[in-house]
């Protein structure tokens, strides 16, 4: 029997600090599958933000994680003319820069999970890197990989996302690299160091 779970609420958004976790205990059946509920405060009115969910067992590990999008309300006091401050000047073509913060956030034996930011930069595509080898788009299965980001229409060249590797083996240590791309070229990486897990006898 699982003791200790919990789910570990995530949020983020470009442009923005992380919003504090939250973390939601299970009760003493483990296995209760009644509705649970996380309340994230310090958000910001009318923006993008990506919330992950981990299952996660004290003193062990967080699993894969579950993420999805949302949008917050507009303040009711806001202004309309607010959009003429959006940032109107013109970008210097050039590559991306490297990404801001590259942030373990889940995995297990197998599979290991990071998310990545990038900060007043143009990208067009991201790529992923295992231990600095071969660079993929994680668009095809064989590329064992998955890739998720989305824009902030306030914030044009910031830039937030989630990377998974897969196929990775128990108890090995890897270097996981992530780089933006653009019609320029391809940037700066940065890469996390991390170490898999050992899989558990059934």
């Amino acid at each position: 029997m699982w003791h200790n779970a919990f789910f570990k609420v995530l949020c983020f958004s470009p442009g923005q600090e992380a919003v504090p976790s939250v973390s939601v205990v299970l009760g003493e059946d483990h296995f209760d599958r009644s509705e649970k509920t996380a309340l994230l405060s310090e958000l910001r009115p009318s923006k993008n933000y990506t919330i992950v969910i981990l299952g996660c067992l004290m003193e062990v590990s967080c699993g894969i994680p579950t993420e999805t999008w949302v949008i917050t309300q507009p303040h009711r006091d806001s202004n309309p003319e607010i959009k003429s401050l959006r940032p109107t000047g013109e970008h210097v073509a050039s590559v991306p820069d490297a990404p801001s913060v590259i942030t373990l956030v889940g995995g297990n034996s197998t599979t290991a999970a990071v998310t990545w930011t990038f900060r007043d930069t143009e990208t067009v595509d991201i790529q992923a890197s295992l231990d600095n080898s071969t660079w993929l788009n994680c668009t095809d299965p064989s590329d064992n990989c998955r890739m998720s980001s989305f824009y902030d229409d306030w914030l044009p060249y910031d830039r937030t996302g989630m990377t998974v590797f897969t196929h990775l083996m128990p108890g090995h240590r890897y270097s996981l690299w992530v780089r933006g791309c653009n019609h320029v070229g391809c940037g700066a990486a940065r890469s996390l160091e991390v170490q898999t897990g050992m899989k558990v006898a059934a």
